[in-house]
């Protein structure tokens, strides 16, 4: 029923961390030159100030860890995509909390997972998903459809708060957004480039947002759509 959306999955506390190695962030950004002298130079060049820190301090060896998603208890609990809970293999029914593993291309099961999912919008190529939920329950209305004969207990929260929130999430112009960034780069300063052109580019498409809702993507949202837009432009042409 989860799987086939008959019943979304609901919580009121929710928190998602991205990992990936320290090598491959380093290795897919600087290409051959991840092991030259000029290592710390060329990091610092590529990455944002907070990250290049990071990147330097860690152990190649080691892990980046970023929180991507922070959903803390509220009045108005979370309708999320079906796949955090039927890809789950941690699931504490009792006291409603799920825990689940994810990788980049589980995700992109649009079966399991809405577009644009906010939970799992990061900023890293090749990442892994930590994510742990609370508060597990269903909409009271879905319940009621499938049996209807049965008389349910009145939830704890207000009906009117979870159904404000139910539904699909926001889905994002991207196109639009992608559209108007194209419209820049043919201006003759185009798109920024060098140490701090992505912080660019995320702002520039945060108030095209802006001017067209009213409103943004989260931060998340807008780092990983900034670097996709940065790996395009540092991609080699083909011959």
């Amino acid at each position: 029923m989860i799987y086939s959306k008959e019943l979304e999955p609901i919580f009121s506390k929710i928190r998602s961390v991205e990992r990936e190695p320290v090598f491959s962030i380093i290795l897919e950004a600087l290409g051959g030159d991840c092991s030259s002298n000029d290592r710390e130079r060329l990091i610092r060049e590529h990455f944002a100030s907070d990250m290049a820190e990071r990147l330097i301090a860690a152990e190649e060896s080691g892990y980046i860890e970023n929180l991507i998603y922070e959903f803390e208890d509220g009045d108005e609990p979370m309708p999320v995509s079906p796949g955090f809970v039927v890809l789950s293999s941690d699931i504490d029914w009792d006291n409603g909390v799920v825990n689940v593993n994810l990788d980049k291309e589980q995700i992109k099961d649009i079966s399991l997972f809405y577009e644009g999912e906010d939970i799992v919008a990061g900023e890293f190529s090749e990442p892994t998903y930590e994510v742990s939920l609370a508060g597990f329950c269903f909409l009271r209305q879905q319940i009621e459809m499938m049996q209807p004969h049965i008389e349910l207990a009145k939830q704890s929260f207000s009906k009117s708060a979870v159904t404000a929130r139910t539904g699909r999430p926001r889905i994002w112009d991207w196109e639009g957004a992608t559209t108007y960034l194209l419209s820049i780069a043919q201006t003759p300063d185009g798109l920024p480039t060098g140490p701090g052109a992505q912080a660019q580019i995320e702002r520039f498409i945060a108030d095209w947002f802006v001017s067209v809702s009213g409103n943004t993507p989260s931060s998340s949202q807008l780092r990983q759509h900034a670097a996709k837009i940065m790996r395009a432009l540092k991609a080699p042409e083909s011959p």
